[in-house]
């Protein structure tokens, strides 16, 4: 009887540590797809969103959009006020866009001073692309030492999700917020503060 007892409690220990390691999993999984920093999805977590729009996309008839975001001036920012600050204009500019969105849109933080958005359904492009830009310059943080505000601009870059790989998709918003850098940047459009 203590044997068949003893087979019981162990099999009842398997399960409760099969359930622990699938939970344990689930949070690894869950860490590998978000930005440390930030708390928004990464990288990583973007390629398997756009695959998924992409899916949808054949089946639902759904325009999907990936707005590419680069902060201007960022380097500057980290130069003159230190790492710290800078963290917390990031921080900032994260809350400001998930803030910003509607319900089934979703921010990414990419790396350094690079975010997306990915939006489905939209009506206009430059109306999303005004609000995320909106959001983005009344992100703001105060530096150490009592000095001024910082704030950020941002270049901008969007193209639709489409049956082409999610690199293709990244690629191609990356090419025109290039174009929209260069043009900002000639136009002394992209302001230090």
């Amino acid at each position: 009887m203590g044997t068949c007892l003893t087979c019981h409690q162990l099999a009842d220990d398997l399960a409760t540590a099969k359930a622990r390691i699938a939970e344990l999993e689930e949070e690894l999984n869950t860490v590998r797809r978000t930005n440390p920093l930030t708390g928004l999805a990464n990288k990583k977590a973007l390629a398997e969103k756009l695959t998924e729009l992409q899916s949808h996309a054949d089946r639902h008839n759904l325009e999907s959009y990936l707005f590419f975001i680069d902060l201007d001036n960022f380097k500057d920012i980290n130069d003159n006020h230190g790492h710290k600050a800078g963290d917390d204009l990031l921080i900032a500019v994260a809350n400001k866009l998930k803030n910003c969105l509607r319900a089934g849109d979703m921010a990414f933080h990419l790396s350094g001073d690079e975010f997306a958005v990915v939006v489905t359904g939209c009506q206009s492009t430059e109306a999303v692309r005004q609000k995320i830009v909106k959001a983005i310059e009344s992100a703001e943080v105060m530096t150490h030492h009592h000095q001024p505000i910082i704030q950020t601009s941002c270049s901008l870059g969007v193209s639709e999700v489409v049956n082409s790989s999610p690199q293709t998709v990244i690629d191609e918003a990356e090419k025109v917020l290039q174009d929209d850098k260069a043009y900002r940047e000639g136009q002394g459009l992209r302001h230090k503060r």
